[in-house]
């Protein structure tokens, strides 16, 4: 570190050997905040007059770390003797700008200091380029500045500005021109410049200085089907001024034409022409005279076309400019402010602060004119009461302008002391007493008055400063403190005093079983969102008036064998505030269905008819279930059933009502026996008859009477057995009833035969003894054998 001090000390002191002494001095301005020396060095160069320098500057971090306007309208440049020079601000690429300042005088050899200032926002801009330069114009009048330019339009040339841009248009015949000239001259040694912004069509654009004898040199750009640039000649004859070739011509393939021009013209034989496309060819066309003053030409011509002209210049040239280099930016004793984080309590860490450039010196004296240290910021910690008083800040510059002085008052104040509130109190909510609490034993002034339902934060402020509090109607628990500060001590808060609020009682919400059926029911209800201790639970049938207490505490309530639909609520008691009482929560019983029905007992074989007679007192039944008894069932209501075994059986009819509640009834069903009837018969002869044997039986019961029927619409009853004589010999179907003491019936059939008698005759015809007799049969019927008997 050492060497390195003394490095840059033997450096500095080189430079002030060098430097002459009267630049030592440095200027302020009032009212601008940074500073930034920039060094010319002419030693190369010659003296001279209203000389054009620039240099660059990084525009984007001074506007972001909020020392320059975005603007640059805060911008001046002064001399090293505090004179302000002309300036004027170019925008770069990269965040940079470029500042143009024209100095009064450069000696030759020599060097100086320019000073830029910056850092005001309420400057309003100074920087013009007319004042900077020789000639100037950057086209953002609504026309043409007739006491600057005299204009030239030919053969259907035209001229106008629009946007900050001036365009020449040869759009009419071949030989248009559309030409302007300064009015404006200079006697130094000129450099044209100006900004070409676009062009079109085909055309002859070109940028010259005419000298003392309306003549001179332009350069010129040719678009004709292939773009050249060549230096001409500029004539004046009258009219506009004429263009004519220089020998040689030496054109040269233009390149990029959009952007930066520049023409000299500074001795006779000695031109230079630079474009975007070229960084520079030179001339050294003798045939014209080299004399003052010089003016501006510009124009374009020949050919349908036009260019756009951002601006155009003539400054001074030199051939070799003076060197320049920026120093360090330097914040200057300006809007310089003391101040502190007075007023402080006691014990506590005092704070000196200062506004302004860290790079400027700051130090700080207390009311005794003692030092207290040096900065920015000075903390001096265990402040006292008897430390109270102004304080004084110095500031200087490193080198240059004065320094300042600031004052800032400081206040120490006595430690708060908070006390406590009393008035501490058990309640019921919405209690509308008027009451209070107090704050006693403090040291300072109530700030305000804090109340939390908790004792923990959040705290709800109350803006109230007396020590006293007034409160009514408060609906929970409640701390109340104060926030006591005194002077600039921290806040403390006062112990609470503590309101015990009972909240409002709050009966609930009955919820649980709504609906059971009639009988052999149970359910559950509870008691939801209340508040306090449930007293009891109250019931009551619908129909009646009075509420019956149930001696339960709980929040859940059980229920069984409701016969009717019943109503429910609860009573419920928070400490000292009135009970509060739930609303009624019906329980619907709905009735069973009567189920019945009817029947006819019946014989094996037939149906048995089941009458659904089922009822019910409210609603309707929905469904209807039947167990036969004998393995089957049936959803119908009503039906017809076929028993395939006589006996006795269990029928159970259940009925559901739309509500889900059910009952059922039983009945003995019984099936009769079919009698079995049965019978032997004899087959007879015609004239004898066929003789019937019956033989009936029954499982069950007797028999009370049988009959028979011979199928021939003769039915002879209650005759067990009988004698069939048919009217005609042959086979006869015979049928046998019988009938049940419970009125059922069978029968069975037979097929039974009567045979004809034979009808016998014969005949013999007398013959002697001892002769034979011939005996003819001449016997009729169905004989099955023959028996002669002599």
């Amino acid at each position: 570190m050492y060497r390195k001090i003394s490095k840059w000390l033997r450096v500095l002191i080189v430079l002030l050997a060098c430097w002459p002494a009267a630049l030592l001095a440095q200027p302020c301005l009032q009212g601008w905040q940074y500073r930034q020396a920039i060094y010319l060095d002419n030693t190369a160069g010659p003296s001279s007059t209203g000389l054009q320098v620039s240099w660059l500057t990084d525009a984007a971090t001074a506007i972001a770390d909020g020392k320059m306007r975005y603007d640059y309208a805060d911008i001046r440049v002064l001399s090293q003797s505090g004179t302000a020079q002309p300036h004027y601000v170019e925008q770069e690429s990269g965040g940079l700008i470029r500042i143009w300042a024209r100095l009064s005088t450069l000696q030759a050899g020599a060097k100086d200091t320019l000073y830029l200032f910056y850092g005001k926002p309420s400057a309003t801009s100074a920087a013009s380029g007319s004042l900077v330069f020789d000639i100037y114009d950057d086209f953002n009048e609504p026309s043409l500045n007739s006491g600057q330019w005299e204009s030239c339009l030919e053969s259907g040339a035209s001229l106008s500005l629009t946007a900050g841009k001036l365009l020449l248009d040869s759009e009419g015949a071949i030989g248009s021109r559309a030409q302007v000239t300064s009015l404006v001259s200079t006697s130094v040694a000129p450099l044209a410049e100006m900004q070409l912004s676009g062009e079109t069509g085909f055309h002859e654009a070109y940028l010259g200085i005419i000298g003392g004898g309306n003549a001179g040199y332009a350069m010129s750009l040719r678009n004709d089907g292939g773009s050249t640039l060549r230096m001409v000649k500029v004539n004046y004859a009258g009219g506009c001024l004429s263009l004519g070739e220089t020998a040689p011509v030496q054109s040269v393939s233009s390149g990029a034409a959009s952007g930066v021009w520049a023409f000299r013209w500074t001795s006779t034989g000695a031109q230079h022409l630079a474009w975007p496309g070229n960084s520079g060819i030179n001339r050294s066309d003798a045939s014209l005279a080299y004399s003052d003053p010089f003016r501006l030409v510009l124009g374009h011509q020949n050919f349908h076309g036009s260019v756009s002209i951002d601006w155009v210049r003539v400054r001074q040239y030199v051939a070799n400019e003076p060197a320049i280099t920026s120093g360090t930016p330097l914040a200057l004793v300006q809007d310089i402010t003391a101040s502190s984080n007075s007023p402080v309590c006691q014990g506590a860490t005092l704070s000196l602060l200062a506004s302004g450039d860290p790079s400027l010196s700051y130090h700080w004296y207390d009311k005794a004119n003692n030092p207290v240290g040096s900065g920015q910021k000075v903390d001096i910690q265990g402040i006292g009461l008897i430390d109270s008083g102004q304080y004084r800040l110095e500031v200087t510059v490193p080198s240059g302008c004065n320094s300042q002085t600031r004052l800032t008052q400081v206040q120490v104040s006595q430690s708060t002391q908070a006390g406590v509130v009393q008035g501490s109190a058990n309640l019921c909510q919405g209690d509308l007493l008027l009451r209070s609490v107090q704050l006693a034993s403090a040291i300072g002034q109530v700030q305000r008055w804090e109340q939390s339902p908790t004792g923990l934060a959040p705290w709800s402020v109350i803006a109230h400063t007396a020590d006293s509090l007034l409160y009514q109607g408060l609906t929970q628990d409640t701390y109340y403190r104060a926030v006591v500060q005194n002077g600039a001590c921290l806040p403390a808060n006062a112990a609470p005093a503590f309101i015990e609020i009972d909240q409002a009682s709050r009966a609930g919400t009955v919820v649980g079983t709504t609906e059971a059926c009639e009988g052999l029911n149970d359910g559950s209800l509870y008691l939801l969102d209340y508040r306090g201790l449930i007293t009891t639970w109250q019931s009551k049938v619908a129909d009646q008036a009075a509420w019956h207490d149930l001696n339960e505490s709980n929040a859940e309530l059980n229920f069984s064998n409701l016969d009717t639909s019943t109503y429910f609520r609860v009573l419920v008691q928070n400490g000292a505030c009135a009970q509060a009482t739930s609303d009624s929560f019906r329980v619907k019983i709905h009735p069973l269905p009567q189920p019945q029905f009817a029947f006819t007992p019946s014989c094996l074989g037939q149906s048995t008819p089941f009458i659904n007679q089922t009822s019910i007192p409210e609603g309707s039944v929905k469904a209807h279930s039947w167990n036969l008894g004998d393995g089957n069932v049936s959803n119908n209501k009503g039906l017809n059933y076929a028993y395939s075994a006589p006996g006795d059986y269990t029928v159970r009819l259940i009925a559901e009502s739309q509500k889900g509640c059910s009952d059922s009834i039983k009945k003995t069903v019984t099936v009769y026996p079919l009698p079995q009837p049965a019978f032997s018969f004899t087959s007879g002869c015609e004239e004898e008859g066929i003789d019937l044997l019956q033989n009936a039986n029954i499982a069950q019961g007797g028999i009370t009477q049988v009959w028979w029927d011979f199928g021939n619409g003769r039915r002879q009853a209650l005759r067990p057995d009988t004698t069939f004589l048919p009217d005609e010999v042959g086979t006869h179907t015979t049928k046998l009833i019988a009938e049940s003491d419970q009125g059922c019936l069978d029968s069975v059939w037979q097929t039974v035969s009567l045979f004809a008698k034979p009808h016998v005759a014969f005949a013999a015809a007398d013959v002697c003894q001892g002769q034979s007799i011939q005996f003819t049969n001449q016997s009729t019927g169905e004989a099955l054998q023959y028996t002669w008997t002599y």
